[in-house]
């Protein structure tokens, strides 16, 4: 390799993407948790592991409890666990073509916990007005460069990852079997920070990569089956439920048969299951 010389030109200095303005929120979580029912987002995402959730709409309303804060409608519903934000942002990322604001809430890796997204601009702007008082200061792009840093979308950590993903055809096949069949499956995701539970529509599966995608209505499921290490199936008052857990043994991923509706693609996983698991966790 030559090694560079006075005759060639001058290395530039690196210079980030423009981000917009990026302000990190004083963390003030109830105020925050409080206030983020008011704004005008289109669409949460949720970040789990190896897995996101993206439910399209208004933040729902949340009940706080100390370090807690859940809402519970019917089949869905949600709990979130305080404790581990962290940070949070208000940024501008580009998006069809022009600078679109969010809201980002991490935990103190920079991993991201929830995502708030707008549908344009306009509206964002609008909303400043509303989150402003809980501007702690201005940060820099490197700021925001760690943050996206630490919630790529890749599947570099997958390839590194041994066996690749024993547990992408039968997941598929499970997604696969409910679009078929046009009944709804019931889904969790759970780590730490926050479990999330929810129906998802009949949708086709489709495949990014690593990462398997479904949903509608407003409802979008994405998962990376190379972070599943072990998985199990158990039958609760006549329904099976499969849980894949990750690497560290966190139950991460939940998916439950509807009722009265038995899926044979569950039955062929129950099947094979120990020639699939890398190796017995403690499960909780």
């Amino acid at each position: 390799m030559k090694n560079p010389s006075s005759n060639d030109t001058a290395l530039q200095a690196y210079e980030p993407s423009p981000a917009g303005e990026v302000f990190s929120l004083f963390p003030d979580w109830a105020a925050l948790l409080a206030l983020l029912p008011e704004l005008k987002t289109a669409a949460t995402i949720y970040r789990g592991r190896h897995a996101m959730f993206c439910r399209q709409g208004a933040f729902q309303k949340l009940t706080l409890s100390h370090d807690s804060a859940y809402t519970t409608e019917g089949i869905r519903g949600e709990s979130l666990n305080l404790a581990h934000w962290s940070e949070a942002w208000w940024y501008e990322e580009p998006r069809q073509e022009e600078m679109i604001p969010c809201l980002e809430i991490a935990d103190d890796q920079g991993k991201g916990l929830l995502k708030l997204c707008y549908p344009d601009r306009e509206t964002g702007l609008r909303d400043r007005a509303v989150i402003e008082p809980l501007f702690e200061k201005e940060a820099t792009a490197w700021d925001l460069i760690h943050l996206r840093k630490s919630n790529q979308m890749s599947c570099f950590q997958s390839h590194r990852l041994r066996n690749a993903a024993p547990f992408r055809e039968p997941l598929r096949a499970i997604l696969h079997e409910a679009f078929m069949r046009q009944v709804e499956l019931g889904i969790a995701l759970s780590h730490h920070a926050l479990t999330l539970w929810e129906a998802l529509p009949p949708s086709a599966v489709n495949t990014a990569c690593c990462w398997l995608a479904t949903g509608r209505q407003g409802l979008f499921l994405h998962m990376e089956p190379a972070g599943y290490h072990y998985a199990e199936v158990c039958v609760r008052e006549g329904r099976s439920i499969v849980f894949f857990y990750d690497t560290t043994g966190q139950r991460a991923l939940t998916l439950i048969e509807p009722d009265g509706v038995p899926f044979q693609s569950i039955f062929d996983l129950r099947e094979i299951l120990p020639t699939l698991n890398l190796g017995q966790i403690d499960t909780p």
